[in-house]
């Protein structure tokens, strides 16, 4: 099989992949007949050149590593291809800006693989990724660069904050200057992915935890106070209890001072509250006889 062929195939199993998770028999056979080196050097021209290969790269140094784990050549080699990627991110850039954000693309995706097979390795991910996406925020970027920046951060925001909580409060920044930003590169799509990881940040990146309306942008989802339909007789409102207790001392009030109340309450009868006889008015002229 030449190179071309190769590319081909490649480029059926990043279709493939868009319909769901990649099956390994897809690959395996054709993986296995190729060198290392070589295998590594299509994987490389495979995530530069399409953005949407680097999940299929990622799945195939996971599927060679995983079957031979004493093969450490592709993903040495692999390693060694995205990290000088990075180390030449100004000239990629230069070039094409499209091979620039897919190098970012891959260093994600590949992240998660090599943190699984060597927790040493993977620590020379972190800073690259939290580089590339302040590189994307920097000056003069284009729509696609804004892009890029909020599908990676509200992808992998959850693995940012979990290694760098500062750094990711810097990324946070970045995301709030944007959005207030008068950019002509901005448009609504973006603006909305990021309030969406501003959303993520603040339910500390776990999205079930956030209201719906904040993610649909509608009112009418939202859980509005209505007074319930039967009260328990343990658990009332504070209004209630306010104004049932106020009612129960006006009627004590009325029971206890009227002058035609002959019998007392029950209420002062269970608490032995004796009754208060209204005195007898008597006339001005007859006190002053009496006197």
């Amino acid at each position: 099989m030449d190179d071309l062929e190769l590319r081909r195939v490649f480029a059926s199993l990043c279709t493939l992949a868009e319909q769901g998770p990649l099956p390994v028999q897809a690959y395996s056979m054709l993986v296995r007949r190729m060198c290392p080196e070589a295998l590594a050097e299509e994987l490389h021209r495979g995530w530069l050149a399409d953005s949407r290969f680097a999940p299929t790269a990622a799945g195939i140094i996971l599927h060679v590593c995983t079957a031979e784990p004493r093969d450490v050549a592709l993903s040495s080699s692999c390693l060694a291809l995205i990290l000088n990627d990075f180390r030449l991110r100004n000239e990629i850039r230069a070039e094409s800006r499209l091979m620039w954000r897919n190098a970012f693309r891959a260093l994600f995706h590949l992240y998660p693989i090599y943190r699984q097979l060597d927790a040493c390795f993977s620590k020379c991910f972190i800073q690259p990724m939290f580089t590339a996406i302040e590189e994307l925020f920097d000056v003069e970027p284009e729509q696609e660069d804004y892009e890029t920046a909020a599908m990676l951060f509200s992808t992998f925001g959850r693995t940012l904050n979990d290694l760098r909580p500062v750094g990711v409060e810097r990324l946070i920044c970045r995301v709030r200057e944007t959005i207030v930003a008068d950019s002509p590169e901005m448009n609504c799509h973006i603006r909305r992915v990021f309030l969406h990881i501003l959303d993520l940040h603040t339910f500390r990146w776990e999205e079930v935890k956030i209201p719906e309306h904040y993610i649909t942008g509608r009112l009418d989802t939202m859980l509005i106070d209505e007074p319930p339909t039967e009260l328990s007789p343990f658990v009332r409102p504070k209004r209630l209890r306010e104004s049932s207790v106020s009612s129960t001392a006006s009627k004590l009030r009325d029971s206890t001072s009227s002058p035609c109340s002959q019998i007392a309450s029950p209420l002062s009868q269970s608490m032995n509250i004796p009754r208060i006889e209204e005195e007898e008015e008597i006339p001005l002229e007859k006190k002053e006889t009496e006197c």
